[in-house]
């Protein structure tokens, strides 16, 4: 008589999700484990989605048994993003149940920062325009500019206080990608300035390009300039020790200019002239 041994019945196997490792702003591992391969060894896969999204499959893949782990890594997620996945097994008797749902949330990246030319220079004053190009995967919370008389390199992820440009300005707030400005005052005449634009969120501090300007240092027309006894006819400098006729045709002192002041005085050219504004 021949009797005949049954092969042990291979059943569906199972599988559980592990938590996932090294997750970045764009890139993740998602990790499982086979809880009972059933008798045979399993192929695995995951499933995963963008919160509100709709679930993508990675590709079954391996060879795995019961106890040991697989993962898979993920590449092209969104940045600062919650993310949600499940593990699965399967084998020539089916398909395990999806394991249980976990999930991770991706990081954010410095924002990205570019600063536009200066505007409405005079002579102790200036407008400077920054935008935040991209904000990292969230909002920022802090924007500004850094401004010095010397030329600098990129600070890199560092605060404004801390780098080697002796001014600054910062506002706080919550700032999407969008343009911002501000108006600089109390800048000595005829000087150079370095200045760039900032911009903060969780993942540090970022800096534009540097761009430069130079407050006005002397008038655009010509004057008399001297004294009311010796004085030539130039450009006057603003805020320097050398003095004009200030004030109206018929009532005007010897006075230092102002770039901005409401007074009136000469302008033209010893044969022609005008009494205009400063």
């Amino acid at each position: 008589q021949v009797y005949e041994l049954d092969a042990a019945a291979i059943s569906a196997p199972t599988a559980q999700t592990n938590a996932a490792t090294s997750v970045q702003a764009t890139t993740a591992r998602v990790n499982g484990q086979v809880s009972d391969d059933g008798g045979e060894a399993c192929e695995y896969r995951f499933r995963y989605k963008k919160s509100g999204g709709a679930y993508s499959y990675t590709t079954w893949t391996g060879a795995k048994t019961t106890g040991q782990t697989f993962y898979e890594d993920l590449s092209g997620l969104d940045k600062k993003s919650l993310y949600y996945f499940n593990a699965q097994a399967k084998n020539s008797a089916g398909e395990s149940a999806w394991g249980g749902e976990l999930s991770f949330t991706t990081l954010a990246t410095i924002p990205v920062v570019s600063t536009q030319t200066t505007d409405s220079v005079d002579c102790e004053a200036a407008t400077s325009h920054g935008t935040i190009t991209d904000t990292g995967g969230e909002n920022c919370d802090f924007r500004g500019f850094v401004w010095d008389t010397a030329s600098h390199g990129d600070p890199g992820n560092t605060t404004p206080a801390s780098t080697a440009y002796g001014s600054n300005w910062t506002e706080s707030g919550s700032f999407g990608a969008v343009a911002f400005s501000h108006g600089i005052s109390g800048l000595p005449s005829g000087q150079i300035y370095y200045i760039r634009a900032c911009a903060h969120n969780s993942a540090g501090w970022s800096y534009g390009g540097e761009v430069n300007f130079t407050t006005v240092g002397e008038s655009s027309y010509n004057t008399m300039v001297g004294s009311p006894t010796s004085w030539t006819w130039q450009k006057a400098d603003y805020e320097a020790a050398e003095k004009c006729p200030i004030g109206s045709p018929t009532s005007w002192a010897w006075e230092a200019p102002t770039c901005k002041g409401a007074d009136k005085t000469p302008q033209g050219s010893p044969t022609s002239f005008n009494w205009g504004s400063e």
